[in-house]
């Protein structure tokens, strides 16, 4: 038995030998690589249909108008200097940038970066590997598992979690330099070269270096970097030979030096992200969260960890933390990576990569294992990204030296159990793809697999009211209040539901209970300043909207609403700037470009407003208030057959538009250029306007007067223009009354009103 495993690491290490030779050459086994690079691509290919999700992705992409902007000077020196969504990640959002820039926020293109990210990792993981321990077909595997395990969907699918794939492209390249730089040192050892060569660093190992500045910059999960080096200085490298005590311990603290500017590195690094998560208040506090629970977690963690890697079902985007867990799962959990931790140490000599990999994977995960808790989530499948590779290496060496011993036949059922393996993950991993098309799919899928999960009710709610789905979405509302009474979010969200069903007393309750808990909130604040303006109650709406911007100052909902409100007041020009910031923070926004083209045009800026319109019916084609507007504007500017056109759309949509049947009326009958003028079809189009006010519009009746006069019918246009005349003065618009006196008079005279 000794003999087998002493040939066994003769076996490994001349794999390994061959691997980190000194050819100087990455042979690129290009079959393989293509088949795992067209596999990925085809297995995650359906992410591209999926849309974006209301976790998240609003902050990170949809409703951050730094990102939607596109790659501007301003949009880099933000991103290099804001701690938003409570992380340092200044090349995550450049990332984003970038793609906002080629495919502005159609989630095809977004989603499609991650999928090309994720299939360079794969590339990249097969390489290294395959370059340090010249095992081609084992590193293929490893790869293989990598891409396709279903824990894995998270990282790929969720347009935000863009930090993960990035910072492991950086965090794989700075492996791969790695290698090149052992491979240089080991050729200068063989070549024979004084040790004073030895100091000076090659490029390779500045580049390693300079890639995991970059991955910090993506993601600072990356901070394990140094660790994983020193295993791999171990195994496959073999830089710390067992042999040799005395030259073991001078190679390790040699190889501890060599690591010294990646670990000074990691210092500022941990610190900014500590700070950063403090800032937005991610982080639990110890009286929230005692010592002994997060201990408590992180064991359990581990284990429900490498539970979903060997059966990977009921994943979900969130797992409530349960604050505590019953002692004896936490003693089980214990005990099952205490046993764990032996059995691969005693195999240390014979077989290295089961205590590299088991290291690797226990290492990795320390800055995510909750020991600090940020967020609310027990574990979260996208951690698993780097610290699977451990397992699946050290599972993948393991289960293929063991058939190397057996009969050929055994060999022969063992690639095909592979195969079977990797057909079974992909399956799973497609299935697990689909839950992520769209916000209602995905916390519908969380909520069947797990319990107690009040975000997923609330984000589900928030996904079924934007699409009017009310009385399912206050369900879903109900039922995170019964499992958190003190959700913000979701009392906040319950009354505007309620709102929106004319409810309006229990919206508040609800409003007023969301800010008893968080005074804050911005979204509470908001919906409060909506309900004191459907009141009437415009100052303290003002006041509400106002608190909420201070809260959340990109808050385009809520720009958008004092804007309206300010407009009303007639502060034209503070209302211009509230509106534009609504436009500018969410683009897609159609309401705040039609009420900002409102403003202009009330400012006498109907060109500028030409723009607003037409800006908010590329979004919307159907949205009536911008094709009125638009037609009120165009007039302005002379352009009346475009604004017919306007007109005509309105009133296909809606044949009872009042304001529009006055006003294309008002154009067919007093227009200079005769080709515009209809007197017929101006009466029956303002008849239509009168009728439907019950002849009490002062408006109506001044374009139906203007119609008969045009039609020759001005006796009838007298008249009419009386009756419009004591509606004005009746409804205090003195102007108006004194403007139709004088039509009346042309009227009177037999004669039509011409517009100037």
């Amino acid at each position: 038995m000794i003999k087998q495993k002493q040939a066994l690491s003769a076996r490994d290490s001349r794999a390994a030998k061959r691997g980190i030779a000194g050819a100087g050459r990455w042979r690129v086994p290009g079959l393989l690589c293509l088949g795992l690079a067209l596999a990925t691509l085809v297995l995650f290919l359906p992410s591209a249909r999926h849309d974006f999700v209301n976790y998240d992705d609003r902050g990170y992409v949809t409703e951050n108008y730094h990102v939607h902007e596109g790659l501007t000077w301003e949009g880099v020196r933000w991103a290099f200097t804001t701690y938003e969504t409570g992380n340092w990640i200044p090349l995550t959002w450049l990332s984003h940038m970038t793609d906002c820039q080629l495919y502005g926020l159609r989630p095809a293109g977004h989603h499609l970066t991650n999928l090309l990210l994720h299939t360079a990792n794969v590339l990249l993981l097969f390489l290294v590997l395959t370059r340090m321990t010249g095992a081609r077909w084992r590193s293929a595997f490893v790869a293989a598992l990598f891409a396709w395990h279903p824990l894995h969907v998270e990282s790929v699918a969720w347009v935000s979690e863009r930090k993960d794939v990035l910072s492991t492209f950086f965090f794989l390249l700075a492996l791969a330099a790695y290698a090149r730089y052992v491979e240089g040192r080991k050729k200068a050892a063989a070549d024979g070269m004084p040790p004073a060569a030895g100091r000076q660093l090659p490029a390779s190992y500045f580049c390693a270096l300079s890639c995991f500045v970059l991955g910090l910059m993506s993601k600072p999960m990356v901070v394990t970097l140094p660790f994983v080096l020193l295993l791999l200085d171990y195994w496959p490298l073999q830089r710390l030979p067992l042999i040799r005590p005395n030259l073991q311990r001078a190679n390790l603290l040699r190889l501890l030096a060599e690591k010294v500017p990646f670990f000074l590195l990691v210092i500022p690094a941990s610190i900014v992200t500590l700070a950063s998560q403090k800032s937005v208040g991610a982080v639990a506090s110890l009286s929230s969260l005692p010592v002994g629970a997060r201990l408590a977690n992180a064991l359990v963690a581990y284990a429900r960890y490498l539970g979903k890697m060997l059966w990977p079902v009921d994943l979900a985007v969130l797992y409530p933390h349960p604050l505590h867990w019953p002692a004896g799962q936490v003693i089980a959990a214990g005990a099952l990576l205490l046993g764990l931790t032996l059995w691969v140490a005693r195999s240390i000599r014979s077989r290295p990569y089961l205590l590299i990999g088991w290291l690797w994977f226990l290492g990795t995960l320390v800055p995510v294992i909750g020991l600090v808790q940020a967020g609310a989530q027990a574990i979260a499948d996208r951690y698993t990204y780097i610290p699977l590779i451990g397992p699946f290496i050290a599972l993948t060496w393991w289960v293929a030296d063991s058939l190397r011993l057996g009969p050929n036949p055994r060999r022969v059922l063992g690639g095909m159990g592979g195969v079977g393996v990797l057909a079974v993950l992909g399956g799973i991993t497609h299935q697990q793809l689909s839950h992520w098309r769209d916000s209602e799919a995905l916390f519908g899928h969380t909520l069947k697999v797990t319990r107690n999960n009040p975000i997923a009710c609330n984000n589900r709610g928030f996904y079924l009211a934007e699409q009017g789905r009310l009385a399912e979405a206050i369900a879903d509302f109900e039922a995170a209040l019964r499992i958190d009474p003190n959700n913000a979010d979701a009392h906040s969200n319950l009354g505007s539901a309620l709102g929106r069903q004319g409810r309006v007393s229990e919206a508040a309750t609800h409003y007023l209970a969301a800010l008893q808990t968080n005074p804050d909130h911005a979204g509470a604040l908001y919906n409060l300043g909506k309900a004191c303006e459907n009141a009437g109650q415009m100052k303290d709406a003002v006041d509400c909207y106002t608190r909420a911007i201070h809260s959340q100052p990109e808050y385009a909902d809520a720009h958008n609403s004092l804007g309206v409100v300010l407009a009303t007041e007639g502060k034209f020009q503070e209302a211009e700037r509230h509106l534009r910031l609504a436009v500018r923070s969410k683009p897609s926004f159609a309401e705040a470009l039609n009420n900002l083209g409102n403003v202009l045009t009330a400012q006498n800026r109907s060109a500028e407003a030409v723009a607003f319109f037409s800006a908010a019916l590329r979004l919307k084609p159907d949205y009536l208030h911008a094709h009125s507007n638009l037609g009120v504007a165009l007039v302005r500017l002379g352009r009346i057959a475009e604004a017919l056109e306007h007109y005509d759309a309105v009133l296909r949509l809606n044949p009872d538009d009042v304001s529009v049947l006055s006003s294309k009326a008002w154009i067919l009958s007093t227009q200079k250029e005769a080709r515009f003028r209809n007197g017929t079809e101006a009466v029956r189009l303002a008849a239509r306007a009168v009728t439907l006010t019950r002849e009490q519009d002062a408006g109506a009746l001044d374009a139906l007067a203007a119609a008969h006069a045009e039609a020759g019918n001005f006796a009838e246009a007298v008249s009419l223009a009386q009756r419009a005349e004591q509606c004005a003065a009746d409804a205090g618009q003195k102007e108006l009354a004194a403007e139709i006196q004088q039509r009346r008079q042309l009227y009177q005279s037999g004669r039509g009103f011409r517009e100037p």
